[in-house]
């Protein structure tokens, strides 16, 4: 992917144990904040070495997407887009 740790996310690893009945668990990626506007960040989350069960044919990959949510290609009218919507900053004289 697009992403690297340390630079745009925090690097995570770990055990996940599904206990009977569980059929969901979360993953927290802590994402690395900045002001200024970046591409689409993209990693895959990879599960291996599975206990007393079987991951499937593809479901031990996931691919991640996270949107950016500074504005493009600044954030110089991110106050206006938020108050006025982007389609209204020329009628409002921005």
């Amino acid at each position: 992917g697009s992403g690297k740790a340390g630079v745009r996310y925090e690097a995570v690893q770990g055990t996940l144990v599904f206990e009977p009945g569980d059929l969901v668990k979360t993953i927290n990626v802590p994402i690395i904040d900045s002001d200024t506007w970046n591409t689409t960040l993209e990693f895959k989350v990879r599960l291996h070495t599975p206990l007393g069960c079987e991951l499937g044919r593809y479901l031990y990959l996931s691919r991640v997407k996270v949107i950016d949510n500074d504005c493009f290609p600044t954030n110089r009218f991110a106050k206006e887009i938020e108050q006025f919507g982007a389609a209204n900053l020329l009628a409002n004289g921005v």
